[in-house]
């Protein structure tokens, strides 16, 4: 079985709201301690990837020392735990050390999982590889926050066929059958998942089934 997940932000005190400095709370995970939330996540994370399994993670793996980046890896069962680089994950990039902790270490990754092409970085695209041709971009970074950028062609078609009431759903960020202003792309982060914890690749199928490509350049 194949997993993807995001953001895990293992021991991050600012993201925990018991102990967050943050203005904005809504912002923050409902935990009381970072050391709480990160229980939470491993014991999520275990529960759902076996040892056999394998883990794309794509990105800011955790917070503040590289004791805690190799706790946080070594609590978790799954043997085979890839990593896509985020924008936090600065001390894991420059410390060659901590790169045999995963099976792999990239800033961007091409994967075939079931013969889909899988596109993987920590930060959405808008135009991938592939993109017109059935492959999914799989992203994190945003915390289930990225709202809709509906692309001109599709606006120009809703404005021909004079449907202000889908204009102005997806402006308002609200699901629209038939019509996924980012395509076949989804955000994996854990902060997305009803469970917080990784999606199965079957759980990635469901929701790409649900979304339609959506041309934004010439590669079509």
């Amino acid at each position: 079985m194949t997993y993807f997940t995001s953001d895990t932000h293992a021991y991050h005190k600012n993201i925990t709201r018991g102990v967050s400095k943050w203005k904005n709370a809504k912002t923050c995970r409902d935990f009381d301690t970072p050391e709480e939330m990160t229980d939470a996540l491993i014991k999520n994370i275990n529960r759902a990837v076996k040892p056999e399994d394998e883990l794309y993670h794509l990105g800011d793996w955790s917070f503040h020392s590289k004791e805690n980046i190799s706790a946080f890896r070594n609590r978790i069962n799954c043997k085979r735990v890839h990593l896509i680089y985020g924008n936090h994950d600065g001390e894991i990039i420059s410390d060659r050390s901590l790169h045999s902790l995963f099976e792999s270490v990239s800033f961007y990754r091409e994967i075939i999982v079931q013969g889909y092409k899988i596109i993987l970085c920590h930060y959405p695209i808008v135009s991938w590889n592939k993109s017109h041709r059935d492959s999914l971009m799989l992203h994190g970074h945003c915390h289930g926050t990225l709202e809709n950028q509906i692309p001109a062609s599709m606006l120009r078609r809703l404005l021909d066929e004079d449907r202000l009431d889908i204009i102005r759903s997806l402006a308002n960020n609200e699901p629209v059958a038939g019509w996924s202003p980012g395509g076949k792309r989804i955000d994996v982060g854990v902060d997305t998942h009803p469970e917080f914890r990784p999606y199965s690749f079957s759980e990635v199928l469901q929701i790409m089934d649900t979304k339609t490509f959506v041309p934004t350049d010439d590669h079509v």
